[in-house]
Protein backbone atom coordinates (compact mmCIF):
# COMPACT_ATOMS: atom_id res chain seq x y z
CA UNK A 1 0.00 0.00 0.00
CA UNK A 2 1.30 3.92 -0.80
CA UNK A 3 2.15 5.72 2.09
CA UNK A 4 0.11 8.44 3.15
CA UNK A 5 0.04 11.34 1.01
CA UNK A 6 1.00 15.54 1.29
CA UNK A 7 -1.62 16.82 1.07
CA UNK A 8 -3.98 15.37 3.56
CA UNK A 9 -7.63 15.86 1.98
CA UNK A 10 -9.74 13.82 4.37
CA UNK A 11 -12.32 10.79 3.87
CA UNK A 12 -15.67 12.75 3.00
CA UNK A 13 -17.57 14.07 0.12
CA UNK A 14 -15.77 17.21 0.50
CA UNK A 15 -12.42 15.32 0.36
CA UNK A 16 -13.28 14.36 -3.00
CA UNK A 17 -13.95 16.82 -4.36
CA UNK A 18 -10.67 18.70 -3.50
CA UNK A 19 -8.27 15.80 -4.30
CA UNK A 20 -9.97 15.91 -7.64
CA UNK A 21 -9.26 19.28 -8.17
CA UNK A 22 -5.49 18.58 -7.09
CA UNK A 23 -5.43 15.87 -9.85
CA UNK A 24 -6.63 18.07 -12.36
CA UNK A 25 -4.25 20.97 -11.46
CA UNK A 26 -1.53 18.38 -10.94
CA UNK A 27 -1.68 17.19 -15.00
CA UNK A 28 -2.73 20.17 -16.20
CA UNK A 29 -0.84 22.91 -14.43
CA UNK A 30 2.32 21.04 -13.51
CA UNK A 31 2.50 17.53 -15.25
CA UNK A 32 3.33 16.03 -12.49
CA UNK A 33 2.56 12.34 -13.57
CA UNK A 34 4.13 10.91 -10.45
CA UNK A 35 1.89 13.37 -8.34
CA UNK A 36 -1.25 11.64 -9.78
CA UNK A 37 -0.02 8.06 -10.06
CA UNK A 38 0.33 8.36 -6.10
CA UNK A 39 -3.13 8.82 -5.13
CA UNK A 40 -3.85 5.31 -7.16
CA UNK A 41 -5.98 2.45 -5.64
CA UNK A 42 -4.59 -1.15 -6.25
CA UNK A 43 -7.97 -1.08 -8.31
CA UNK A 44 -8.24 1.11 -11.11
CA UNK A 45 -10.15 1.64 -14.34
CA UNK A 46 -9.75 4.75 -16.96
CA UNK A 47 -11.44 6.05 -19.63
CA UNK A 48 -9.84 8.57 -21.87
CA UNK A 49 -11.73 11.35 -23.92
CA UNK A 50 -10.66 9.67 -27.38
CA UNK A 51 -12.70 6.49 -29.23
CA UNK A 52 -11.38 3.29 -27.44
CA UNK A 53 -9.43 4.99 -24.67
CA UNK A 54 -9.67 2.77 -22.41
CA UNK A 55 -7.56 0.46 -19.61
CA UNK A 56 -8.07 -1.63 -16.69
CA UNK A 57 -5.51 -2.73 -13.82
CA UNK A 58 -3.43 0.39 -12.08
CA UNK A 59 0.07 -0.71 -13.93
CA UNK A 60 -1.46 -0.59 -17.22
CA UNK A 61 -3.08 2.76 -16.46
CA UNK A 62 0.35 4.36 -14.62
CA UNK A 63 1.95 2.86 -17.76
CA UNK A 64 -0.76 5.48 -20.21
CA UNK A 65 0.26 8.91 -17.99
CA UNK A 66 3.89 8.08 -17.76
CA UNK A 67 3.29 9.07 -21.50
CA UNK A 68 2.37 12.10 -20.94
CA UNK A 69 5.62 12.86 -18.88
CA UNK A 70 7.35 16.04 -20.28
CA UNK A 71 4.50 16.54 -23.32
CA UNK A 72 1.37 18.39 -21.67
CA UNK A 73 1.86 22.60 -22.13
CA UNK A 74 1.76 23.99 -18.84
CA UNK A 75 -2.42 25.21 -18.48
CA UNK A 76 -4.64 27.41 -16.51
CA UNK A 77 -7.70 26.01 -15.17
CA UNK A 78 -10.79 28.38 -14.62
CA UNK A 79 -14.62 27.54 -14.15
CA UNK A 80 -13.75 24.96 -11.99
CA UNK A 81 -16.92 23.41 -10.56
CA UNK A 82 -17.18 19.87 -8.35
CA UNK A 83 -19.93 17.79 -6.96
CA UNK A 84 -20.01 14.64 -4.92
CA UNK A 85 -21.54 12.11 -3.12
CA UNK A 86 -21.29 9.20 -0.91
CA UNK A 87 -22.25 5.96 -2.66
CA UNK A 88 -21.45 3.63 -0.33
CA UNK A 89 -19.74 3.53 2.73
CA UNK A 90 -15.97 5.80 2.16
CA UNK A 91 -16.77 5.57 -1.07
CA UNK A 92 -17.45 8.70 -3.20
CA UNK A 93 -18.52 9.54 -7.34
CA UNK A 94 -17.09 13.20 -7.70
CA UNK A 95 -18.11 14.97 -11.02
CA UNK A 96 -16.66 18.25 -12.20
CA UNK A 97 -16.49 21.02 -15.30
CA UNK A 98 -13.60 23.29 -15.99
CA UNK A 99 -12.14 25.17 -18.57
CA UNK A 100 -8.43 24.70 -19.43
CA UNK A 101 -6.21 26.66 -21.52
CA UNK A 102 -2.51 26.87 -22.32
CA UNK A 103 -0.16 29.41 -20.77
CA UNK A 104 0.65 32.41 -22.70
CA UNK A 105 4.66 31.69 -22.29
CA UNK A 106 3.79 28.06 -23.99
CA UNK A 107 3.28 30.28 -27.52
CA UNK A 108 0.53 27.27 -28.31
CA UNK A 109 -3.35 28.74 -27.86
CA UNK A 110 -5.44 26.27 -27.06
CA UNK A 111 -8.70 26.32 -24.74
CA UNK A 112 -11.04 23.76 -23.69
CA UNK A 113 -13.91 22.76 -21.91
CA UNK A 114 -13.15 19.44 -19.88
CA UNK A 115 -15.83 17.42 -18.25
CA UNK A 116 -14.64 14.37 -15.53
CA UNK A 117 -15.35 12.04 -13.25
CA UNK A 118 -13.45 10.14 -10.21
CA UNK A 119 -14.48 7.80 -7.83
CA UNK A 120 -12.56 7.41 -4.64
CA UNK A 121 -12.76 4.85 -1.70
CA UNK A 122 -10.99 5.32 1.59
CA UNK A 123 -7.71 3.53 2.42
CA UNK A 124 -6.39 4.07 5.55
CA UNK A 125 -7.61 6.90 6.59
CA UNK A 126 -6.72 8.28 2.68
CA UNK A 127 -8.65 8.11 -0.39
CA UNK A 128 -7.55 6.19 -3.12
CA UNK A 129 -8.55 6.94 -6.71
CA UNK A 130 -10.12 3.95 -8.68
CA UNK A 131 -11.88 5.60 -11.36
CA UNK A 132 -11.04 7.90 -13.59
CA UNK A 133 -13.29 9.05 -16.79
CA UNK A 134 -12.54 11.98 -18.86
CA UNK A 135 -15.21 13.14 -21.31
CA UNK A 136 -15.05 14.83 -24.65
CA UNK A 137 -17.92 17.53 -24.61
CA UNK A 138 -17.58 17.39 -28.20
CA UNK A 139 -18.40 13.76 -28.64
CA UNK A 140 -21.22 14.02 -26.21
CA UNK A 141 -22.67 16.45 -28.48
CA UNK A 142 -22.21 14.77 -31.38
CA UNK A 143 -23.77 11.54 -30.36
CA UNK A 144 -26.83 13.47 -28.71
CA UNK A 145 -27.57 15.19 -32.34
CA UNK A 146 -27.75 11.44 -34.62
CA UNK A 147 -31.18 11.29 -34.16
CA UNK A 148 -32.62 14.69 -35.09
CA UNK A 149 -33.68 14.56 -38.75
CA UNK A 150 -32.31 16.03 -42.26
CA UNK A 151 -33.84 19.86 -41.59
CA UNK A 152 -33.77 19.71 -38.11
CA UNK A 153 -37.58 20.09 -37.51
CA UNK A 154 -38.07 22.80 -40.04
CA UNK A 155 -34.75 25.14 -38.08
CA UNK A 156 -32.26 26.66 -40.70
CA UNK A 157 -28.99 28.13 -39.12
CA UNK A 158 -26.99 30.99 -41.48
CA UNK A 159 -23.33 30.19 -39.83
CA UNK A 160 -22.40 33.78 -40.31
CA UNK A 161 -21.22 34.52 -36.30
CA UNK A 162 -18.05 36.17 -37.50
CA UNK A 163 -19.00 37.36 -41.35
CA UNK A 164 -18.71 35.51 -44.09
CA UNK A 165 -16.01 34.63 -47.12
CA UNK A 166 -17.18 33.09 -49.81
CA UNK A 167 -19.47 32.79 -51.46
CA UNK A 168 -20.71 35.91 -49.83
CA UNK A 169 -17.64 37.80 -49.28
CA UNK A 170 -19.49 39.91 -46.78
CA UNK A 171 -17.78 40.52 -43.22
CA UNK A 172 -21.04 42.42 -42.03
CA UNK A 173 -23.00 39.19 -42.29
CA UNK A 174 -24.25 37.85 -39.15
CA UNK A 175 -25.52 34.54 -37.86
CA UNK A 176 -29.39 33.53 -38.36
CA UNK A 177 -31.52 30.96 -36.27
CA UNK A 178 -34.62 30.93 -38.44
CA UNK A 179 -37.69 28.97 -37.42
CA UNK A 180 -37.18 28.29 -34.11
CA UNK A 181 -40.32 27.56 -31.90
CA UNK A 182 -40.71 26.17 -28.47
CA UNK A 183 -40.85 22.44 -29.86
CA UNK A 184 -36.89 22.57 -30.70
CA UNK A 185 -34.02 21.50 -28.48
CA UNK A 186 -30.91 22.27 -28.36
CA UNK A 187 -29.81 19.14 -30.17
CA UNK A 188 -31.69 20.69 -32.91
CA UNK A 189 -29.91 24.24 -32.93
CA UNK A 190 -27.05 22.10 -32.86
CA UNK A 191 -27.91 19.86 -35.45
CA UNK A 192 -28.67 23.27 -37.85
CA UNK A 193 -25.75 24.51 -37.61
CA UNK A 194 -23.52 21.74 -38.68
CA UNK A 195 -26.41 21.62 -41.74
CA UNK A 196 -26.12 24.86 -42.03
CA UNK A 197 -22.28 24.90 -42.82
CA UNK A 198 -22.82 22.04 -45.14
CA UNK A 199 -25.16 24.44 -47.34
CA UNK A 200 -22.43 26.95 -47.46
CA UNK A 201 -20.00 24.20 -48.56
CA UNK A 202 -22.88 23.11 -51.30
CA UNK A 203 -23.09 26.99 -52.48
CA UNK A 204 -19.29 27.16 -53.10
CA UNK A 205 -19.66 23.99 -55.07
CA UNK A 206 -22.03 25.28 -57.12
CA UNK A 207 -19.95 28.46 -57.85
CA UNK A 208 -17.39 25.74 -59.24
CA UNK A 209 -19.73 23.81 -61.78
CA UNK A 210 -21.29 27.06 -63.15
CA UNK A 211 -17.89 27.94 -64.13
CA UNK A 212 -17.19 24.97 -65.35
CA UNK A 213 -15.41 22.67 -62.48
CA UNK A 214 -17.20 19.82 -62.04
CA UNK A 215 -16.52 18.45 -58.54
CA UNK A 216 -17.20 14.41 -58.66
CA UNK A 217 -15.65 13.67 -54.70
CA UNK A 218 -14.57 16.41 -51.80
CA UNK A 219 -11.62 15.91 -49.38
CA UNK A 220 -12.06 17.22 -46.76
CA UNK A 221 -9.56 18.25 -43.85
CA UNK A 222 -9.22 20.36 -40.29
CA UNK A 223 -11.19 18.69 -36.96
CA UNK A 224 -14.00 18.86 -38.46
CA UNK A 225 -13.31 15.31 -39.58
CA UNK A 226 -13.36 13.83 -36.36
CA UNK A 227 -17.43 14.54 -36.48
CA UNK A 228 -18.20 11.91 -38.32
CA UNK A 229 -22.09 13.23 -37.69
CA UNK A 230 -20.87 16.10 -39.05
CA UNK A 231 -19.43 14.45 -42.08
CA UNK A 232 -22.36 12.27 -42.82
CA UNK A 233 -24.68 15.32 -43.05
CA UNK A 234 -22.35 17.35 -45.45
CA UNK A 235 -21.41 14.28 -47.30
CA UNK A 236 -25.76 13.78 -47.66
CA UNK A 237 -26.26 17.44 -48.37
CA UNK A 238 -23.88 17.54 -51.42
CA UNK A 239 -24.83 14.16 -52.87
CA UNK A 240 -21.02 13.95 -53.08
CA UNK A 241 -18.89 11.50 -51.43
CA UNK A 242 -16.29 12.63 -48.60
CA UNK A 243 -12.94 11.97 -49.02
CA UNK A 244 -11.00 12.62 -45.65
CA UNK A 245 -7.14 11.52 -46.14
CA UNK A 246 -5.36 9.59 -43.29
CA UNK A 247 -3.77 12.77 -42.24
CA UNK A 248 -6.15 15.13 -42.12
CA UNK A 249 -4.66 18.24 -40.75
CA UNK A 250 -5.49 21.11 -42.16
CA UNK A 251 -3.27 24.15 -43.78
CA UNK A 252 -0.39 23.98 -41.45
CA UNK A 253 0.07 20.24 -42.70
CA UNK A 254 -0.50 21.94 -46.68
CA UNK A 255 1.77 25.15 -45.77
CA UNK A 256 4.70 21.88 -44.50
CA UNK A 257 4.29 20.24 -48.19
CA UNK A 258 4.33 23.53 -50.27
CA UNK A 259 7.60 24.31 -47.93
CA UNK A 260 8.72 20.84 -48.92
CA UNK A 261 8.31 21.47 -52.44
CA UNK A 262 10.16 24.74 -52.34
CA UNK A 263 13.02 23.66 -50.22
CA UNK A 264 13.48 21.09 -52.99
CA UNK A 265 12.54 17.98 -50.48
CA UNK A 266 9.84 17.55 -52.72
CA UNK A 267 10.25 17.66 -56.91
CA UNK A 268 6.62 18.34 -58.11
CA UNK A 269 3.48 18.58 -57.51
CA UNK A 270 2.68 14.99 -58.03
CA UNK A 271 5.17 14.03 -55.82
CA UNK A 272 3.24 16.06 -53.18
CA UNK A 273 0.02 14.62 -54.31
CA UNK A 274 1.53 11.49 -53.69
CA UNK A 275 2.85 12.04 -50.17
CA UNK A 276 -1.19 12.79 -49.03
CA UNK A 277 -2.58 9.17 -48.16
CA UNK A 278 -6.18 8.26 -48.28
CA UNK A 279 -7.94 7.56 -45.42
CA UNK A 280 -11.81 6.74 -45.38
CA UNK A 281 -14.32 7.66 -47.66
CA UNK A 282 -18.11 8.80 -46.75
CA UNK A 283 -20.92 7.98 -49.10
CA UNK A 284 -24.26 9.78 -49.58
CA UNK A 285 -27.41 8.87 -48.28
CA UNK A 286 -29.33 9.48 -51.49
CA UNK A 287 -32.81 9.41 -49.17
CA UNK A 288 -31.15 12.23 -47.02
CA UNK A 289 -30.04 14.20 -50.15
CA UNK A 290 -33.50 14.54 -51.54
CA UNK A 291 -34.92 15.61 -48.34
CA UNK A 292 -32.02 18.32 -47.94
CA UNK A 293 -32.76 19.11 -52.19
CA UNK A 294 -36.44 20.45 -50.66
CA UNK A 295 -35.40 22.67 -48.35
CA UNK A 296 -31.94 23.91 -49.60
CA UNK A 297 -33.71 26.82 -51.54
CA UNK A 298 -34.82 28.15 -47.87
CA UNK A 299 -30.64 28.24 -47.07
CA UNK A 300 -30.01 30.08 -50.34
CA UNK A 301 -32.61 32.41 -49.73
CA UNK A 302 -32.06 33.72 -46.03
CA UNK A 303 -29.25 35.63 -46.24
CA UNK A 304 -30.23 37.76 -49.62
CA UNK A 305 -33.32 38.05 -47.59
CA UNK A 306 -31.78 39.45 -44.55
CA UNK A 307 -28.30 41.02 -45.06
CA UNK A 308 -29.50 44.43 -45.46
CA UNK A 309 -31.27 44.20 -42.25
CA UNK A 310 -27.88 42.73 -41.35
CA UNK A 311 -26.22 45.83 -42.38
CA UNK A 312 -27.86 48.18 -40.14
CA UNK A 313 -27.14 46.20 -36.92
Amino acid sequence: MNEPLVPRFGTDAQAAMALTSHLMHKHYCENDVEGILAWFDDLFLWFGAGEGEYAAGTEAVKAIFRQFVGKVPRCNISGEHYDAITIAPGVFLCTGRLWIATDPSTNVYLRVHQRVAMAYRAVEGELRCCHIHISNPYAEMMERVRAVPPGSGGLVVLPYFAGERCPVNDEKARGVIFGLTLEHTREHIYHAALEGIGFSVAQNIAVMEEIGLPVDMVTVVGGGTKNPVWMQIVADILGKPLSIPKVSIGASYGCALLAALGTGALHSFDELASVIKPGRVLQPDAQRHSQYQKIRHVYDSLYPATCGLMHEL
